[in-house]
């Protein structure tokens, strides 16, 4: 089942009923209102904009608008709960149905799992990623992996976030909303994998499915963020050995690069002819030499393996 940290949805104005007009922001045209507006970020990220003009009804809000049952994600089995959060603030009533059948605009689907070496599995995506022309990918300071595909057009962008779900609850910002929902060490051992999707393009394709209504997004069977890993990050564990010559030659590539794939991959580019040679056939032989001279064992290897076993379930 699907899970989520923010959704965004365009609904019908019948979609809502404003029971306290005063909560709202009123923009006003030509002396005359056109849309009403409400925002906050505490507890929960919310936004509500009533355009009149457009005659729609924006809605966006975050995974912690449900509270002590946060670790849950938005998913099809709480998705009403989340709106009678919402009503409980006292200024709006939704008709469920309509705001059901209604479009998501954009989303961040977001799932948690179990990993005792974030750090290593982190470390691992950094450097086996397929293609360094087709993907991006940062490795911060704070540990977080940031992977997106290398693209111009905004409607079929994907960014991927990798990060301790633990750490980032720990933040002073998170402080009393952790307090409030007695959701003390909840997260613990938690490795959160955050895909955002943008635009109706990416979600029918990341999804698999024809439209982005509401009902039809949250009961998607699609796994994507392991299919955009398995497009964009390499497995392997050295299973390959070399002859002593070729682990030497190798080993100077990766000596030169200061063990730094991204690197490795732009030197081979520049050396190979730009026509008829597969740069993912030149360098595997390199990245199967840093697999050995890396990673033995229980390796970060096998901690990326495990992991998307269990984001395809």
């Amino acid at each position: 089942m699907l899970t989520f940290d923010r959704l965004k949805i365009i609904s019908p104005i019948p979609s809502i009923k404003e029971t306290d007009e005063a909560a709202f922001e009123k923009i006003v045209k030509d002396g005359e209102p056109v849309a009403l507006l409400y925002k906050q970020d505490i507890p929960y990220k919310l936004r509500l904009k009533i355009d009149y003009g457009r005659g729609e009804v924006s809605t966006e809000f975050s995974g912690k608008v449900l509270g002590h049952n946060y670790p849950q994600l938005i998913s099809q089995d709480n998705i009403r709960e989340c709106f009678r959060s919402i009503e409980h603030l006292g200024f709006c009533v939704f008709d469920v149905d309509v705001v059901m059948d209604s479009a998501v605009v954009s989303c961040d689907i977001a799932r948690d799992i179990q990993c005792d070496d974030i750090k290593g599995l982190t470390s691992y995506m950094q450097s086996h990623i397929a293609n360094y022309s087709k993907y991006n990918s940062r490795l911060l300071k704070n540990g977080n992996f940031i992977l997106t595909n290398n693209v111009t057009t905004k409607d079929i962008i994907k960014r991927l976030t990798v990060y301790d779900k633990a750490k980032e609850m720990r933040l002073g910002k998170n402080h009393r909303f952790v307090h409030d929902n007695g959701i003390e060490g909840a997260f613990d051992g938690k490795c959160r994998f955050e895909l955002n999707l943008r635009s109706l393009k990416m979600i029918r394709t990341a999804l698999n499915i024809p439209c982005t209504d509401l009902n039809m997004v949250l009961s998607s069977t699609a796994t994507p963020i392991a299919d955009f890993l398995q497009e964009a990050v390499l497995t392997g564990h050295g299973e390959r050995h070399f002859s002593s010559m070729k682990a030497y030659m190798y080993s100077l590539v990766l000596n030169d690069c200061n063990g730094d794939m991204e690197q490795v991959e732009a030197k081979v580019r520049s050396i190979l002819p730009k026509r008829g040679t597969s740069i993912k056939r030149a360098m595997r032989p390199i990245r199967e030499l840093y697999d050995t001279l890396t990673y033995s064992g229980d390796n970060n290897g096998g901690i990326y393996a495990k992991a998307l076993k269990i984001l395809k379930t």
